[in-house]
């Protein structure tokens, strides 16, 4: 399995910042690093994934008893939904969401940070992510699901912490091994979103820089879970 872990100081649900106790690897593409690879990858010709049967349950052919990631999988197709706000809505890029802590952009109902099941902290833990009070779940489970090119609303964001921490879990174990999407930067960076890889950026900074990011389609069913420090 490959995994690209996020490095980052432990707290989570808080918004204090506090220096990495460790180094590891990370595709951090923060515009403050230079200069920024290139991380081209071909795209996987074995097909997508393009029915709506994973919609409430877990697509699996697989016997493999639940580990903490396709619990957290679980728990989200479980309860995503389109995303609205007013007349806006997910159902466009074919993409549900759900909203776990503070609300970022969508009016869903928010579930509360301490009401998630264990398997949340155990992965937060799992790869290092702190310093955050929202966490948006984005469910692909089309290959028409995708994301336009945009940058965050930095407005909502804590105005000395713009990290943004996306972390991907395919939907089927035996996808793990496999490219399940794409992430592009406005700058040219194209980072391979396989299962447990970590994409992390200062959304202040790319606002600044009108650098904008978009996942132009999927190949396999994911859900992304984007970690942030919210204004409360």
């Amino acid at each position: 399995m490959r995994s690209v872990i996020a490095t980052l100081f432990l707290k989570a649900s808080t918004c204090t910042s506090s220096p990495p106790t460790q180094l590891c690897s990370i595709f951090d593409l923060s515009m403050s690093n230079s200069p920024l690879p290139q991380m081209k990858t071909k795209r996987s010709m074995d097909g997508a994934y393009d029915t709506p049967d994973c919609t409430n349950k877990r697509v699996s052919n697989d016997d493999a008893s639940l580990d903490d990631e396709a619990q957290v999988v679980d728990f989200v197709l479980q309860r995503a939904a389109w995303g609205t706000r007013g007349s806006v809505s997910s159902a466009g890029s074919m993409r549900r969401v759900l909203m776990c802590g503070v609300s970022y952009y969508w009016q869903n109902e928010s579930i509360p940070l301490e009401d998630l099941p264990e398997c949340f902290n155990a992965i937060v833990h799992k790869y290092n992510i702190t310093d955050y009070n929202s966490v948006l779940c984005n469910v692909y489970e089309h290959s028409r699901s995708k994301i336009a090119p945009h940058c965050d609303n930095t407005a909502l964001l804590n105005p000395s912490n713009g990290t943004v921490v996306s972390l991907s879990l395919a939907v089927r174990v035996s996808d793990r091994e496999k490219e399940l999407s794409t992430m592009h930067f406005s700058d040219g960076s194209v980072v391979s979103l396989r299962h447990g890889t970590v994409v992390k950026f200062d959304a202040h900074v790319d606002a600044r820089n009108n650098r904008k990011h978009h996942i132009p389609r999927t190949q396999h069913p994911r859900v992304s879970l984007t970690f942030r420090c919210l204004r409360k």
